[in-house]
């Protein structure tokens, strides 16, 4: 591979045909969840079941396929000659189907026989039989991710990020065909046929995990990189298992935040804490599912294009050139996450009601209300997450696995403490505004996990930035000056927008009907973009140009192609 440099508009590019295809996927991903609420939200802890179920699974292919593993590969995979390439992403590959693959089958094994005591609970029952079935899904998507790396160094960066695209048509399959009844869909299905649907989804989350092998491998092997199955053991092999270990902790912080807060999620939806949260896993995730839209969209795009270039840097010592492609990255994220997380927050409650309550009020009022107030909480921290996948990739560049390992590990001691303690806290908005919907708790519940979520956020962020100034070379003041009026300029820009996308959708009339409730989105979408880039050509107006001049730079490199 060239080891020359991408420029900005070159790494500007790739990030957006990345977003663009990760935006599909989240976008599909979005329309399966709304399926399976539409279908179970009269039986929600059938969906605390399955999306449990996907938990354990879904944690291993962020930290090994997504992010620990890869980060560990990728700067291996880039110094290593033809010759050598095909022999260790064959090595990496055997290893990882018959270590996770090993524990998954064991798992699921454990989980089938675990399913046949009697007197565990229907909600435990079901939710062992799904990670029967879900479990081996983490081997495939690892292996899957390892070839995705692959693609990213041979700078195929769309096939790769449009591969999770195949988990969500595969649910929407799945659900669509088994509710399809005489010409129309049906969202009354008994318990027996809600049962056997949840074990269709989680046998297609699996299926699409090997349809993911199938497809990347003979784009791999047309670009000269065929597999090579192989135990042997080398230093390069070794330096990756060595580096993998501390990054899974230092990159993986946001899972493993995410592993707790489910689990504690699954005990406050069993009743396990003193009082009734039956749903929290499910309110949990669907206000994560709406946070990972923008965060997959633009963050891990930029995160992900950013990480070859960011090694090559580090590999000839660049580092004041990578510093300066840090702070540029983070500019452009900002510049966007940071509207993104503003309109998030105000349009919280109505996006909710537009995708998830059906007319039939079958998601209550008191789950519109649960399930905002998780995506406001994990909104807020919406550009921390963002910067803390671009930081943390920046030390794996620059060969420091152990600085974000410490921070990562005090980070999750926090977030420990917190979710012990935030779930049983009082809702005090909800006592200022005398909320009474039925089935609501006086506590925080799933609502504080995502509150501790997003105050650990903020201190994995800025550590992690301290951390890494540390390492690069000091900004002229100029330039530090700058960009600490730049990133002032969008804070302005952003809470404008938002008071005037709340006086909007305040403005447009609220109906049961489907029509209305969109509407109000849309009205609040499309005015929050056109405040947003008023305010901001007046408060940050080189970000603001530098972002359109991207767009123009495009354009005419189209027109002159074509």
């Amino acid at each position: 591979m060239s080891s020359e440099i991408s420029s900005a508009a070159t790494l500007a590019r790739q990030s957006l045909f990345v977003s663009l295809t990760i935006m599909v996927s989240r976008v599909l991903g979005l329309l399966r969840d709304v399926a399976l609420v539409w279908c179970f939200s009269a039986a929600a802890w059938m969906l605390d079941a399955f999306y449990f179920a996907f938990t354990l699974p879904n944690l291993l292919r962020n930290l090994l396929g997504e992010g620990a593993l890869t980060a560990a590969f990728i700067p291996e995979f880039v110094r290593a000659d033809n010759s050598q390439r095909a022999r260790l992403a064959g090595a990496v590959v055997t290893w990882l189907l018959v270590g996770v693959g090993g524990i998954t089958l064991l798992g699921s094994l454990g989980c089938f026989f675990a399913a046949s005591l009697a007197d565990i609970g229907a909600q435990w029952h079901l939710t062992l039989i799904l990670l029967v079935v879900t479990l081996p899904f983490a081997a495939l998507i690892c292996c899957s991710a390892i070839l995705g790396a692959i693609l990213q160094c041979l700078k195929v960066f769309v096939l790769p990020a449009a591969m999770s695209c195949l988990l969500n048509l595969f649910i929407i399959g799945v659900v669509l065909a088994a509710t399809y009844r005489g010409g129309e869909f049906a969202n009354n299905l008994t318990a027996d046929q809600l049962v056997t649907l949840a074990q269709l989804a989680a046998t297609a989350v699996t299926a699409a995990g090997a349809a993911q092998l199938l497809i990347q491998y003979p784009v791999i092997r047309a670009r000269g990189v065929g597999l090579k199955p192989t135990f042997a053991v080398d230093a390069t092999l070794k330096k990756i298992w060595h580096n993998f270990l501390p990054a899974a902790v230092g990159l993986g912080v946001v899972q493993l935040n995410s592993l707790l807060d489910n689990l504690l999620a699954y005990g406050l939806s069993l009743g396990y804490f003193g009082f009734a949260a039956a749903g929290a896993t499910t309110y949990l995730f669907l206000g994560n599912r709406l946070m990972q839209l923008p965060l997959g969209v633009f963050a891990l795009a930029a995160a992900t294009t950013a990480f070859p270039t960011l090694a090559a840097l580090a590999a000839k010592n660049d580092l004041a050139g990578l510093r300066q492609t840090v702070t540029e990255s983070l500019r452009r994220l900002g510049f966007i996450m940071l509207p993104a997380a503003a309109g998030l927050i105000v349009l919280a409650k109505p996006l909710v009601e537009c995708l998830y309550q059906a007319p039939d009020l079958r998601f209550t009022d008191a789950a519109v209300y649960r399930t905002t107030a998780v995506l406001v909480c994990l909104a807020a921290a919406l550009p921390l997450f963002g910067a803390i996948h671009l930081f943390t990739r920046a030390f794996y560049a620059l060969g420091d696995y152990r600085t974000p390992v410490r921070i990562a590990l005090q980070t999750v001691g926090v977030n420990l403490v917190g979710n012990l303690l935030l779930p049983f806290a009082p809702d005090l908005y909800r006592q200022y505004y005398h909320l009474d919907y039925a089935g609501l708790s006086p506590h925080l519940g799933e609502a504080g996990l995502a509150l501790s979520t997003m105050l650990c956020a903020c201190l994995n962020a800025l550590r992690l930035w301290r951390a890494l100034a540390k390492k690069l070379p000091p900004v002229a003041d100029t330039e530090n000056g700058k960009s600490k009026s730049g990133t002032f300029g969008m804070l302005i820009s952003a809470v404008g927008m938002a008071v005037v996308t709340y006086y909007i959708v305040r403005s447009v009339p609220y109906g049961p009907e489907f029509i209305y409730r969109l509407e109000r989105v849309v009205a609040g979408v499309a005015g929050g973009i056109a405040a947003y880039g008023i305010f901001a050509s007046t408060f940050c107006a080189e970000d603001y140009e530098n972002f359109f001049a991207r767009w123009r730079k495009k354009r005419g490199e189209g027109k002159v192609k074509s």
